[in-house]
This record gives C-alpha cells, structure tokens and sequence, in this order.
C-alpha cells in the first residue's frame, strides 16, 4: 500500500531533527503498524515550493507513483504567500524612499492585500489543474492540507493565511478532496510546535536567521497524528 506526499519545505522535512522525526515518516509509520499490509511512503516535496512548482514537478515526473497511490495528501501554498510579501516589500521600497517606507504604512497593506489576492488567484489555478491530473491517473483519495499561522500576533499574515485556508477549502469541496485544516492542530500552540517561535510576529523573520515558521519534532507529530484519520485505511 502506497502512501504519497506532496508539497513544501513542511512536507520535505525542515526543521525536524532527523528524518525519522517528519510527519511523513510518523504516518507511513504508524499506518505499517496499524494496517495488516505493508505500507511505503513516497515523498516530493522541495523547499520553497510554490504551488506552480509543485505542479510542474509532478507533471514532469512518471505517473506510476501517483497511479499506485491510495492516498495522497498536498500541502503547499506558503511560498506562494511569501513571494507575495517580497514582491510587495520590494514594489514599494522601489516606488518610495526608505524613511517614507516606515511612514506609508497604509501603502504597504494595500500593495500586500493585491498582491496576496493575486497570488491566490495562482495558487488555486494550479492546485486545481494538479489536483485534476492526479484524478486522470488514480483513484487515489487526495487530502488537501490548509496551512497553520506561524504568526497569529501579526494581522496581516492571519488575513492572508486565512484566505489561502479558504481557497484550500473551497478547491477541496469542487474537487472531492478531503481537507484537513492543519491551522486548527496548531492553534495556540504555536510556541510548543514551531520551531524557533517566538513572538509570533512577521518581524521575528528579520531577527533570526533560520525563519520560525516549520513544525519542530513534536509539530510534526502533531501533524502525523491528525493525517491518520484521512489516511488510514488507505
């Protein structure tokens, strides 16, 4: 029995302290424990990952792995949420001196907010393209993972976060997903389960140099712990 797993940086691993740590490795783990057959894991997944990415990555890649899934799960879209705040960050330090930067405040939001509704607009195109190729080729179920708040303590991020879960959602329910809304397991245990957490504020990005946004060894367990219900049985 085949499990196969999709996505970012989260999904690759980053973070845990071994690989036997992620959340992919818990689940095909606890699924081989649980399940009278055998299970394996196939993982691609990359850092920095957007969802177009992703989608290139599996349409260049064979099929027979997708075919002979019977679960797979998605989870990406931070990236493309990420990229939108660089392209934002960089539009209107471009467009105005350092100092007015600090003083334009409302400029910035409002370059973020369309560039945020931009690259959803993006996103959704590709999962959904993605989401329908592995249909063309398995009858796999597929779970969409929406994406946790590695800073609740920064309006911004939790508006654009939740609009990203919301499309997640919504691409989940046209397409016969299964969604696991991930925000939820993490909700005010940000500190315990994100590595390098601090304050839960964009700003903490700037004051360190690995950012604090990917589940430690325990946020992957958490992770693993609430995927076993849409994946098992497989």
């Amino acid at each position: 029995m085949l499990y196969v797993a999709l996505g970012d940086s989260i999904t690759a691993g980053e973070a845990a302290s071994a690989p036997q740590f992620t959340y992919t490795h818990r689940l095909v783990k606890r699924l081989s424990a649980t399940c009278q057959k055998s299970v394996c894991g196939e993982v691609l997944a990359e850092p920095g990952f957007t969802c177009q990415a992703l989608q290139s990555a599996v349409l260049e890649n064979s099929s027979t792995v997708l075919s002979a899934a019977g679960t797979v799960t998605i989870w990406v879209g931070g990236d493309n949420l990420i990229d939108a705040a660089l392209q934002s960050l960089s539009a209107v330090q471009n467009g105005l001196p350092a100092a007015a930067v600090r003083s334009k405040g409302g400029s910035l939001k409002q370059t973020l907010a369309t560039a945020v509704r931009h690259s959803i607009s993006g996103y959704s195109t590709s999962l959904e393209t993605l989401v329908r190729h592995i249909r063309s080729v398995s009858k796999c179920r597929v779970v969409l993972c929406g994406q946790y708040n590695p800073f609740p303590n920064s309006p911004l991020a939790t508006a654009a976060i939740g609009t990203l879960n919301q499309a997640t959602a919504t691409i989940a329910t046209s397409t016969g997903c299964a969604f696991a809304a991930t925000e939820q397991w993490f909700a005010g245990r940000e500190r315990e389960l994100i590595a390098g957490y601090r304050n839960g504020r964009v700003e903490d990005v700037l004051s360190l140099h690995v950012p604090p946004v990917h589940p430690n060894d325990r946020g992957h367990q958490v992770i693993a712990e609430g995927l076993y219900p849409f994946v098992a049985p497989l």
